[in-house]
């Protein structure tokens, strides 16, 4: 059995007589579009990342944890875990940063904990909360209040640091094109 509801009006509401969207124009080729209220969203944002001197730069964040080689870089910033053989121009430890491995480079700075080998052609600077630990030959070097070197340490050039596999390539990339 079915019962009426007294309340409700059993009638449809009434629409608008108006047309929503105009199908064709009087010269009936054109179609009526509306447009967007707000502009679409770019993709890509509008200026470059990196500058095109900077596109050598390799960055490990921190809580990434490399593990393998880098044979050339302009600058290598490791926040990050890492362990391997890098050749670089420039090799920044950060506070959060470890390495365990073999450096050639120009400069090296360490903030933060080094294990290894290094044959660092210019400057070797160890910040106050930095920590060396292995062989280690330089240029000069600067070690502030706090920062700690231990190993061996040798002034002046890579004769005594081997670096096997990168021994050919290291004179050709760490001199300036």
């Amino acid at each position: 059995m079915l019962m009426k509801n007294k309340n409700l009006s059993s009638k449809r509401p009434e629409t608008s007589k108006e047309p929503v969207l105009r199908t064709f124009s009087e010269d009936f080729g054109a179609v009526d579009i509306p447009q967007p209220s707000t502009p679409p969203l770019t993709i890509y944002a509008e200026q470059p990342l990196h500058t095109s001197k900077d596109m050598n730069v390799i960055t490990i964040g921190q809580g990434v944890v490399f593990s393998g080689k880098v044979i050339k870089a302009e600058s290598i910033v490791l926040e990050g875990t890492a362990d391997g053989e890098i050749l670089a121009k420039t090799v920044e430890i950060s506070a959060a940063g470890s390495l365990d491995g073999t450096v050639q480079c120009d400069t090296l700075i360490v903030a933060g904990a080094f294990s290894g080998k290094a044959a660092v052609l210019g400057s070797l600077s160890v910040k106050r909360t930095g920590k060396i630990t292995g062989k280690i030959s330089y240029g000069s070097l600067s070690v502030e209040d706090g920062g700690a070197v231990l190993g061996t340490l040798e002034q002046g050039g890579t004769k005594s640091l081997p670096a096997e596999p990168l021994e050919a390539l290291g004179d050709k990339i760490l001199k300036p094109a």
